[in-house]
């Protein structure tokens, strides 16, 4: 299913919402296959706002998933540097601050 959606690409937009929630799961296959999926689809405001709020999720895991979605958004997802760097600096969870970070260079590299 991830492959069709990267495949469709932005058309795919609907599913973000679902393809967040997949992040509850522990296993960091699927996590990373839903992230890159994400970065394929996730390349319009609404999206990516949908991804930064899913930042502040009280769940570690959807917070871990969508920086690294914004990551592979890359700098479409430049309205995401402030939510980004946030918890990149500060989250409880150092994982997510790892993550965060990883995408905050992605985010504010040169297209």
């Amino acid at each position: 299913m991830l492959n069709a959606l990267a495949a469709i690409g932005p058309a795919a937009k609907a599913a973000v919402p679902a393809l967040i929630m997949v992040f509850e799961t522990r296993e960091k296959a699927v996590t990373r296959k839903c992230a890159a999926t994400l970065g394929k689809i996730a390349q319009d405001k609404d999206s990516v706002k949908q991804l930064i709020l899913a930042l502040n999720h009280e769940n570690n895991l959807i917070r871990i998933g969508a920086a690294m979605s914004l990551g592979e958004v890359g700098p479409v997802a430049k309205s995401a540097y402030r939510q980004l760097l946030i918890h990149a600096q500060g989250d409880d969870d150092p994982q997510v601050r790892n993550v965060a970070s990883g995408a905050l260079a992605k985010v504010m590299a040169k297209p």
